[in-house]
């Protein structure tokens, strides 16, 4: 990925994320710092994904250990659609950043996994709406349904 500087031209990125179990928020945000005039993102996180408990010392995983922290601006971006979220803290994690990133955002889409219960959908949304608050962008739509298996 470092040899690639940029994305200048695109508008609609999709993401279909093969893991092998690997945290992905780095690598998404590597990505994302490269095509910052996007206006539309979907995520395609598998089905049986899972982050492993330890990964190697030198990983992907921890190639941006901070990337929680970092901002990046997309102020085209009108709309993000995440596909099989499970509500993993780094699935939040990107999330926030994308709220705080994106002064354009208009709409979350959200189609979570069938183990997602809603209780968590619940708290997810009050999150969302509070960070959103937080950072001045309470005008995004949030709306979140069951993925067709």
């Amino acid at each position: 990925m470092v040899g690639i500087t940029g994305l200048p031209y695109t508008k609609i990125l999709t993401l279909h994320l093969v893991t092998e179990g690997h945290s992905y928020g780095a690598s998404v945000l590597h990505i994302l710092t490269m095509c910052t005039r996007i206006a539309k993102l979907t995520l395609m996180i598998p089905k049986y994904f899972e982050v492993e408990d330890a990964c190697a010392e030198i990983c992907i995983c921890d190639w941006l250990p901070n990337w929680r922290n970092e901002n990046i601006l997309l102020e085209c971006l009108e709309e993000v659609t995440i596909l099989y979220y499970r509500g993993e803290d780094d699935e939040l994690d990107l999330l926030k950043l994308l709220v705080r990133g994106a002064t354009g955002l208009r709409r979350i889409r959200i189609a979570r996994y069938c183990s997602v219960a809603d209780w968590e959908i619940e708290m997810l949304r009050a999150d969302l709406r509070a960070y959103a608050e937080e950072v001045g962008r309470s005008q995004i739509s949030l709306e979140v349904r069951q993925c067709n298996e």
